[in-house]
């Protein structure tokens, strides 16, 4: 009896386990949630942000992130990540993209794959990452590669320099933070 107790406890801690089963936990879609992030530039606060959950239309299966500050809307044109399946992406109305951002599962690769002509990403893999809302077990750590023909097609000059950006996605958090070579970084304050 003792055996059979042991057994069926393990199986309910597995069963209740909050392990990430699909990119959609990297990506929590409750509709209005907002989530609150610091700029940080060179280490030192500079503003407020707010991403809220919004489907991306009545008629489409699919969720995304709308940001909800002027910076944001004005730099890209309003532009969004949308979860749609097993893939990530970011959306520049504007300027006719679709960045594919990740497709899950996360499988750590050093090589850059190339989604757009002058845009590549890769998987660093999983680790654990601390923010200002806290500290984020196997956050997926992405890194992009922007190089300066693709940037030019958004009116951005990068004078003829590469632009490494990096993102965190934390199980049932998503985004916690956001990197810009090495002195522009956003990270997560707070959900609500």
């Amino acid at each position: 009896m003792k055996t059979f107790a042991i057994t069926l406890i393990c199986l309910l801690l597995c069963a209740c386990s909050r392990e990430p089963r699909g990119l959609a936990d990297y990506f929590p879609d409750s509709k209005g949630e907002r989530r609150n992030f610091q700029v940080l530039v060179d280490g030192l606060q500079r503003g407020f942000y707010n991403l809220e959950t919004r489907s991306i239309n009545e008629d489409e299966q699919g969720t995304a992130l709308f940001f909800l500050d002027p910076r944001h809307r004005d730099l890209l044109g309003n532009w969004h990540m949308v979860l749609q399946d097993e893939r990530l992406s970011a959306v520049l109305p504007p300027y006719g993209l679709e960045l594919e951002l990740f497709r899950y599962p996360a499988r750590p690769d050093t090589n850059w794959r190339e989604t757009q002509p002058g845009f590549a990403g890769r998987c660093l893999g999983l680790e654990d990452v601390e923010v200002t809302a806290g500290r984020f077990r196997d956050a997926v750590h992405l890194q992009y590669r922007l190089e300066p023909e693709f940037l030019l097609k958004m009116k951005l000059d990068s004078q003829g320099r590469d632009i490494l950006m990096e993102l965190w996605l934390a199980p049932f958090h998503g985004p916690v933070r956001f990197k810009v070579g090495d002195s522009y970084e956003e990270e997560l304050v707070e959900r609500y």
